[in-house]
């Protein structure tokens, strides 16, 4: 091993030196190494230095040949249970795929023939980032209520700044000035912030990076891909009858952050305003029109998951679902049988419309013969404990979005925060569907899962969750059309398609229909052991 690494620190240096012919040599004096006795690790390193050799020298093809096989040494690991990467290892693979992107993306201009390959990588690249290696648990419960009222105060300066002017706040062009509390705010939250993302990380879960994207029945596929180095969006569609087409347009990367940030604040009064910018830049007409499937999946790009989609003409004409990448895509029908099902509402005892909801769906799961578990002032450990018992899990209470640490993000017990951490050391029951009626829920950051992915990643089938803070009112309104379109027969994402005509029928507000999404598979239904009242 160190003979290996003394191989590369003398490549590094005579890339340095400008010598790239004789780094070049020197590495591939370890083309014939045994590395079965090596670290992984080691071995992505060679490789990487290696493309960097060759992308000196131009040799692009070259280049891509050594990052599949770097990606090809992280699909085999990936299905290994005791194979560990460290972080600066899967940057090394999310390099390699973002280099194999570039090259096909590049080939695909001048031949559609490239298009499969590079959708292959553009969803692998997703998938190798959403599937690495989770979080456990922060350890101290104290350090997450901290950033969630630290936060909680950022968030409510700001959105006093955007009432006081919401026609600059959509133009990105509010100057917030610089108190001195808000610098000593910002000061703890990254302390905070540090403190939690040096915390250990779990085992790796299982990829799907052997598949690759395909034709479903009744489904259109949409891929999007973020170029910020080109100011390129792409927007990658398989049809329902196995044909693509893909759009590239010019984005300004500044702009859409600046759109996402005024969103993430949730000022109501702009919010049309937000989903029609959005609407023009994520789905323009052409791939509206070209989209006629029943079902749509989408697959965002991860700098875009804070994007609503189901607000963007999608939801009200399809049964949307969202799922981390093309590759965990499935046309089977999932059919989870439901005798048990367990409810949390109002673990607080602040919440009344809560607890009212809470009650409401346990009534309607009992008219079809479903046993219902009622937790009460849920507690962290109980919670935890319940999970793997329960095929549907319905929650209605107070759950934070730590935009500043996303896998601290957690659902609000009676005895503290159940983070993505500690969800990460859940096995929930397999294919369970999970409904968190709460604000924020089905958000994440783009390099770290938030609540209803994690429980993605860890084997649920289905998660539904909101996509902003969502009100008792609009959260209790989704409910009843939904549970009641579900347990007659209808699929996850069929279900939220029915609630949001029936409320967008009764004149809601975007706020109010558009607020729940689904993350997951897109043919998800339950099977309860009686046929309804």
């Amino acid at each position: 091993m160190t003979d290996v690494v003394e191989t590369l620190a003398g490549a590094r240096r005579l890339r340095a030196a400008g010598r790239d012919l004789a780094a070049l040599d020197l590495l591939a004096a370890q083309a014939d190494r045994d590395w079965t006795l090596d670290p992984a690790g080691l071995r992505l390193a060679w490789l990487e230095e290696f493309v960097a050799v060759f992308r000196a020298l131009a040799d692009d093809v070259a280049a891509a040949e050594l990052c599949e096989r770097m990606v090809e040494l992280d699909d085999r690991l990936s299905r290994s249970a005791g194979a560990v990467l460290s972080p600066a290892d899967h940057d090394r693979i999310a390099r390699a795929y973002e280099l194999l992107v570039i090259f096909h993306a590049e080939l695909d201009r001048y031949d559609e023939a490239h298009r499969a390959t590079t959708l292959r990588f553009v969803e692998a690249a997703k998938e190798a980032a959403f599937s690495r290696a989770l979080p456990v648990a922060a350890g101290d419960p104290e350090l997450v209520r901290e950033l969630a009222r630290l936060e909680a105060a950022a968030d409510h300066r700001l959105r006093a700044e955007l009432d006081a002017a919401p026609g600059r706040a959509t133009r990105g062009l509010i100057v917030r000035q610089a108190h001195d509390v808000d610098r000593e705010r910002d000061r703890r939250i990254a302390e905070l912030r540090a403190v939690l993302a040096a915390r250990p990380r779990t085992g790796r879960v299982r990829a799907y990076l052997d598949a690759r994207p395909a034709a479903i029945a009744g489904v259109d596929q949409l891929a999007y891909r973020l170029d910020r180095a080109e100011n390129e969006l792409t927007a990658y569609l398989i049809r329902a009858d196995g044909s693509t087409a893909a759009w590239t347009t010019e984005v300004n990367p500044a702009a859409l952050d600046a759109l996402l940030v005024v969103l993430g604040h949730f000022p109501e009064g702009e919010l049309d305003y937000l989903v029609e910018r959005l609407t023009a830049l994520l789905v323009p007409p052409p791939v509206a029109a070209a989209l006629d499937a029943g079902t749509v999946l989408v697959s965002p790009d991860p700098q875009l998951l804070a994007v609503p989609w189901e607000a963007l003409g999608l939801g009200l004409r399809f049964r949307l679902c969202r799922t981390p990448s093309l590759l965990r895509a499935s046309g089977q029908p999932i059919d989870v049988p439901v005798r048990r099902a367990l409810v949390v509402a109002d673990p607080l005892g602040d919440l009344p419309a809560a607890a009212a909801e809470g009650a409401r769906v346990a009534g309607l799961l009992r008219a079809y013969g479903v046993e219902v578990t009622e937790l009460a002032e849920a507690g962290r450990d109980a919670l935890a404990r319940a999970l793997p018992d329960f095929p549907l899990v319905h929650y209605a209470g107070h759950t934070d979005y730590l935009a500043a640490d996303p896998a601290s993000s957690h659902l609000v017990l009676a005895d503290g925060p159940l983070t993505v951490g500690d969800l990460a050391g859940v096995t929930p029951a397999a294919d369970a569907v999970f409904y968190l009626s709460s604000c924020e829920s089905v958000r994440s950051g783009p390099d770290t899962l938030g609540l209803g992915a994690v429980l993605v990643v860890k084997g649920a089938a289905a998660v539904i969750g909101s996509n902003w803070p969502a009100g008792d009112a609009a959260s209790a309104a989704m409910v009843e059309p939904f549970y009641a379109a579900l347990l007659g027969g209808d699929t996850v994402a069929g279900a939220l398609r029915s609630a949001r005509a029936t409320l967008a029928g009764r004149g809601e507000p975007i706020a109010a229909w558009a607020l729940p999404a689904v993350i997951g598979q897109p043919f998800v239904r339950v099977r309860t052991p009686s046929l309804g009242p």
